[in-house]
């Protein structure tokens, strides 16, 4: 079992003292990661924007019009690192004043949404699927979040040491950016991952190596029997998604693997693996072509979007955004931020989402969001449990 209790009293220090932080866990990784920097977190104006040569954290939001959070890592920290990870009072206030005296960036968090109400959940489902039925738009994702009590100094750090253990094949993460938001997730869905390598013709020396992924469809874990037309729908379109923005982007050697069944959590879901050759100066226009997919938009994407936007109630804010280490060890890994909830003080929304197609079922849509929900929600009252 992961145990990590210095890098958790590190972590509610950092919370307490309101001193921004980063700390995650790739899939299957040996340990976390946890990044500080001597610079508050720059507000983007491109949400699809990477630097070349800085190290750091990217924090997007599922709106492209909206800006983005880049994180420098001026320090990384490894594990519990017990020498490097003892924070203390005097420590945490000179990074404050470093701090407070660069800080010339502006940004109004997004406040905790109120729960979705089963009834409201419902009618915003036949809402969509009038639309749908005219024939224009396949498929929307349509969300919902459920506000709940957590305490964020105390029960963020467990639970994060919690979810690494749990859920060792997702990418874990705690995010507190004050005044920006603070965040937690397990998400199983990685966006991109991007490897340098070393090109064959001159022109070429800068070439990565990518890896992504389709992931769509939902069931319990261990249903028998074979994927409804539904969810094969569903994976159907967001491969061909990536099939044609890979090629758009100007991708080589592109790879695909079958479909098959992977398990997140307490659900299941289709996916395929795709791996591709890219020039690393069209990263960028790649990550612009790729968020967001139609596993946490819809298809077409344009008319779905307007769609969500017409229907849903609040804002997603970073939820069903992506996150993500980047130029680490010449490796950037950006994951779509699923699995996840938004923290404020004494309490935390957790954001759930489902595809609404032709076929779709108001109750079912409903019981696929809580099902989803389920995931972060036995773990929190596990440590709630534990913290009493």
């Amino acid at each position: 079992m992961m145990d990590y209790p210095k890098l958790a009293g590190f972590q509610r220090q950092c919370l307490f003292h309101q001193q921004p932080f980063v700390s995650y866990r790739l899939p299957c990784a040996p340990e976390p990661v946890t990044i500080l920097s001597f610079e508050r977190p720059l507000i983007l104006r491109l949400n699809s924007w990477l630097p070349e040569d800085e190290k750091g954290f990217i924090f997007a939001p599922f709106d492209v019009n909206m800006p983005s959070i880049w994180y420098r890592a001026d320090h990384l920290f490894y594990g519990e690192d017990a020498s490097a990870l003892q924070p203390s009072y005097t420590t945490l206030h000179s990074i404050d004043i470093e701090l407070s005296a660069r800080n010339d960036q502006h940004y109004s968090p997004e406040p905790l949404p109120d729960s979705t109400s089963k009834d409201n959940y419902l009618n915003q489902v036949e809402k969509m699927l009038k639309v749908i039925r005219t024939g224009t738009i396949k498929k929307a994702v349509l969300s919902r979040n459920l506000r709940i009590p957590f305490e964020r100094n105390t029960e963020a750090p467990l639970l994060f040491n919690h979810l690494m253990d749990r859920f060792p094949h997702a990418f874990v993460y705690l995010v507190s950016f004050p005044g920006i938001g603070c965040w937690l997730g397990a998400s199983p869905e990685l966006l991109l991952n991007a490897v340098a390598v070393t090109g064959n013709i001159p022109f070429q020396s800068s070439l990565l190596q990518l890896e992504t992924m389709a992931l769509a469809g939902t069931r319990m874990l261990k249903t028998p029997g074979p994927w409804g037309q539904k969810e094969i729908d569903e994976q159907e379109w967001v491969v061909k998604y990536i099939e044609e923005r890979l090629d758009k982007a100007g991708c080589t050697d592109v790879e695909k693997s079958e479909t098959y069944t992977c398990s997140a959590g307490n659900v299941e879901h289709l996916r395929t693996d795709f791996k591709a050759i890219l020039p690393s100066i069209k990263l960028d226009l790649l990550l612009q072509e790729m968020h967001p997919t139609p596993a946490v938009c819809g298809w077409p994407a344009a008319e779905a979007l307007e769609l969500i936007h017409a229907t849903e109630e609040f804002p997603r804010s970073f939820y069903s955004g992506y996150l993500g280490p980047v130029n680490m060890e010449k490796r950037s890994s950006l994951f779509v931020n699923l699995r996840c909830m938004q923290i404020a003080e004494k309490e935390a929304a957790l954001y759930a989402g489902g595809g609404i197609t032709h076929d779709s079922v108001p109750e079912a849509e409903w019981e696929e969001t809580a099902i989803k929900s389920r995931t972060l929600l036995a773990e929190i009252e596990k440590i709630q449990n534990l913290a009493t």
